[in-house]
């Protein structure tokens, strides 16, 4: 049986030894990962006296969004016995808050909803306790009590990012988009190998497994072998209008669909959706959307405690969480929330930039930034250890947040950052980064672009990979890829590690945000090769967008995009 999360079954082949179940087997994973690349952490409760793992909000929060919720996670598994007595809430104007108390699905975190929201200004106290009974989980028999506690926060001052957003029913695809795909004969897709750490390879349904057997089409290796990747373009910039396409490996156009407000593709969730974020007409907000194999609206996700989603990221993890990011503005600065919720949408764990970046611990100095989004947060996903890997491009800054505490467990880049690098070309290490992510040997890989849109040039964009040492502090060059035409983008881009089966070696994917092409695959080796570059868009995969050329030509599904032939190492 190897120990493995479902999502990340095909990221990287030496993954296998190192990941797995973080419910079930977090025992195995303290001791099978690598601690000079990892922090594992074990029972640790740093809130409340030291009596519990995670508090929301934080004892003390400013600016608190008035549609919070109130939760408390002790560590281990609740008996959910009275919790309806356990949270004691008032308000200094509010008076008393009346609410009601679930247990989230994690059977750990207590979370507390009031039956209306906070009312500004107004400073929140929260006594908890007694009765919180929980079961050890080293001794499953033993029983503990945790004490009581007393904390408060203070809601924002300003009615603003925070808001009741409105849902309403709505099919997804409008009569002219519908039309348009039936004219196209777009090939259902149910079935999926993954790409990244969670999106997918695509598989055609058995419609599409039928028509691949069709003569005429038995030239074309990729609907031969049923490999489709997806990509994800987005955001309406000027005449561009957002859309989000998956093409197979030749380039050859699936599907697509135009977005109302700019989209970008995400990939697969873990029941087997597609995934793309959104704003329909009929929706309050920006919104994550699964759809289903005919590619209709079955499910949407939005951030918690009414923050706007940032629409840059989303990923599910195999405990069926899904983790977003946001924003709130606070005295004209953009500050960046991350949540994860789990499938009944209660928030287990808030990260939020403005309580952690305080005095000398802000990544920026004052005046630094005048354009308000001084953090701009690009991607939060999971890391093999359970933790939670963020990226913050504006600051050039990549944050290992615990997934038990929400507490910052390190800091790379930037002027706050804990480590020493060293190799080549590392002053500053990255610039402005992208899709900052951790890998299963522990190594953090990114896309550099080595240059902001409110700075200008300093090098061209790279992807990024450094190998940790926890015990020095030391992120170490080990691989690198530079576009042989030296091409920077001022914006987005990504990167995607694919396995490409047993016995082939692992190649990188690579978008290259608005410095184009759409996208070049390299081998991840010492001298790494291109193996193929598509172009023929505006922009690249990632979140840019889609021109109206392309648009038009890719209705009729009659042209592939234009692949150029592999070339040389560069």
């Amino acid at each position: 049986t190897s120990l493995i999360c479902p999502i990340s079954i095909y990221f990287v082949m030496d993954c296998l030894p190192l990941l797995c179940t973080f419910a079930v087997c977090s025992a195995v994973i303290s001791q099978s990962l690598d601690r000079k690349r990892f922090v594992v952490e074990g029972a640790v409760r740093p809130y409340g006296d030291g009596q519990y793992e995670y508090m929301h909000p934080r004892p003390g929060a400013l600016h608190v969004s008035e549609l919070t919720s109130i939760a408390v996670r002790e560590g281990d598994t609740v008996i959910p016995d009275n919790l309806d007595s356990l949270f004691n809430v008032t308000g200094e104007k509010s008076r008393q808050v009346k609410g009601r108390t679930v247990l989230a699905r994690d059977n750990k975190t207590v979370v507390f909803y009031a039956d209306q929201p906070f009312a500004l200004e107004e400073n929140v106290s929260v006594k908890f306790g007694p009765g919180l009974r929980v079961r050890r989980s080293e001794r499953r028999k033993k029983e503990h009590e945790a004490g009581c506690y007393e904390w408060s926060f203070w809601i924002r001052t300003e009615y603003g990012s925070a808001s009741v957003q409105t849902i309403l029913p709505f099919d997804y695809l409008d009569e002219k988009n519908e039309q348009e795909a039936i004219e196209l004969g777009s090939i259902p897709m149910n079935r999926y190998r993954t790409l990244p750490t969670w999106a997918a390879k695509w598989r055609p349904s058995p419609e599409g497994e039928k028509a691949a057997l069709d003569p005429k089409n038995k030239e074309n290796k990729a609907i031969r072998d049923g490999e489709l990747y997806y990509f994800g373009v987005g955001g309406n910039y000027g005449e561009h209008i957002g859309q989000s396409v998956i093409t197979t490996r030749e380039g050859d156009l699936v599907w697509w669909v135009k977005a109302s407000a700019g989209a970008g593709m995400l990939g697969a969730t873990q029941n087997g959706r597609l995934a793309l974020w959104d704003q329909r007409p009929n929706d309050g907000a920006m919104a994550v959307y699964e759809v289903n194999s005919t590619y209709q609206v079955v499910d949407r996700h939005q951030m918690g405690h009414g923050y706007p989603l940032d629409y840059h990221n989303a990923f599910f993890d195999e405990e069926g969480n899904t983790i977003l990011t946001g924003k709130t503005k606070v005295n004209g600065v953009l500050h960046n929330v991350v949540h994860v919720l789990d499938a009944s949408t209660n928030v287990l764990l808030e990260w939020r930039s403005i309580d952690d970046f305080i005095d000398d611990a802000d990544p920026i100095l004052p005046g630094e930034a005048d354009n308000g989004d001084v953090y701009h947060i690009n991607n939060a996903e999971r890391t093999p250890d359970g933790n939670l890997i963020i990226s913050l491009r504006t600051c050039n800054l990549v944050l290992l947040i615990s997934g038990k505490t929400g507490r910052i467990l390190w800091r790379m880049g930037g002027r706050t950052s804990d480590f020493t690098f060293i190799g080549e070309d590392m002053d500053p290490p990255f610039f402005g980064q992208h899709d900052a992510r951790q890998m299963a040997n522990g190594n953090i890989i990114m896309y550099d672009n080595g240059r902001r849109w409110d700075i200008g040039g300093m090098r061209p964009s790279r992807v990024l990979e450094l190998k940790l040492d926890l015990e020095k502090m030391t992120a170490t060059r080990v691989w690198s890829f530079t576009h042989p035409s030296k091409l920077s983008s001022m914006c987005c881009g990504g990167i995607q590690i694919v396995d490409n089966g047993k016995g082939r070696p692992q190649t990188v994917l690579i978008g290259w945000g608005n410095g184009g092409p759409f996208f070049t695959e390299v081998t991840h080796e010492d001298r790494p090769r291109i193996v193929r570059e598509f172009e023929g868009l505006a922009a690249s995969a990632i979140a840019a967008p889609l021109g109206k050329a392309c648009a038009n030509r890719c209705r009729q599904r009659s042209r592939p995009l234009k692949a150029r032939p592999p070339v040389g190492s560069p």
